[in-house]
Parts: C-alpha cells; sequence; structure tokens
C-alpha cells in the first residue's frame, strides 16, 4: 500500500540555506510543508529519520530540518505521493516553494515544499481535516515532535 507523508517544518527566523545540488534559498519565518514517500517495508523509519538531530544530509529536506525545527508529521496511508503533491498544491493555505525542492523524481512538479501562507488553528491538524475531508480512503495519522 502507498504511503506518504507531510513533514512540517517551522523556520522561526529568516534563514539562507545551501540545499545540495539545487543551491542558497531563502526561508522567510514561518511553517513549510514537505511532501515526501514512505514506502518503504517500515514507513515510519523515513519519517522518524527526519525527526533525529543527527542524520546525514542526503536528501533536500535534510538541508531545511537541520537549521528548521521539525513540528510533526501527517502520515498518509493509501495516499501515493503523487497524489499527496496534488492535494496539497490545491490547498489555497499553501505558497510553492524553492523550485524543484524535492520532487527531482516527478519531471511534472514544480517543487515538494510549500509555505503556509494563512492558517487560523494548529497547522498541522487544519491540514489534515482538510486532507480528511477531501479523501475518502487511507488513514492519515499525525505525529508531533514534543521536542521542537
Amino acid at each position: 500500500m502507498a504511503t506518504s507523508y507531510l513533514l512540517f517544518v517551522l523556520c522561526d527566523s529568516k534563514e539562507t540555506i545551501r540545499i545540495g545540488s539545487i543551491g542558497t534559498i531563502d526561508f522567510e519565518e514561518g511553517v513549510y510543508v514537505y511532501v515526501g514517500s514512505a514506502n518503504l517495508e517500515n514507513p515510519m523509519s523515513r519519517v522518524l529519520r527526519h525527526f533525529r538531530n543527527i542524520k546525514s544530509l542526503r536528501w533536500h529536506i535534510d538541508y531545511l530540518t537541520s537549521s528548521c525545527k521539525i513540528l510533526g508529521a501527517l502520515v498518509c496511508e493509501g495516499l501515493s505521493e503523487e497524489e499527496a503533491y496534488e492535494d496539497v498544491s490545491k490547498l489555497q493555505l499553501l505558497s510553492p516553494h524553492a523550485l524543484g525542492f524535492g520532487s527531482t523524481d516527478f519531471r511534472g512538479h514544480m517543487t515538494h515544499l510549500f509555505k503556509i501562507v494563512s492558517y487560523s488553528r494548529d497547522p498541522l491538524d487544519e491540514i489534515r481535516d482538510t486532507l480528511v475531508e477531501k479523501r475518502v480512503r487511507g488513514k492519515v495519522s499525525v505525529i508531533r515532535n514534543n521536542i521542537a
């Protein structure tokens, strides 16, 4: 079964970060949402890897999470990375950020990183509820980083 995740990252101040082969990217203060795939034997291992403070810088998201705080993640069982991207890219409360970020496997995707432009309550809950309203299949679980 396909499993994807949305990782929520807080930059509590303006950051300029060198992101692997993409180059230097400016991040304004705010919350960013990254769309990723957890299609492994143990999907949670991919998600929980992002929560570790010490890790090799392998993927674009590793560079961002090394400089900013992880708030949590939504794990979407039954939803592929491509389906999660399609749903997330249509949300009006999100704006695409950093061309090519995390989307090198998908030629038609401009980025897999979005900045939340507005939210009225906890961003994980708000986006989870929006996804649940739009999707009738699969299960969306919330993982919060209690140290953030």
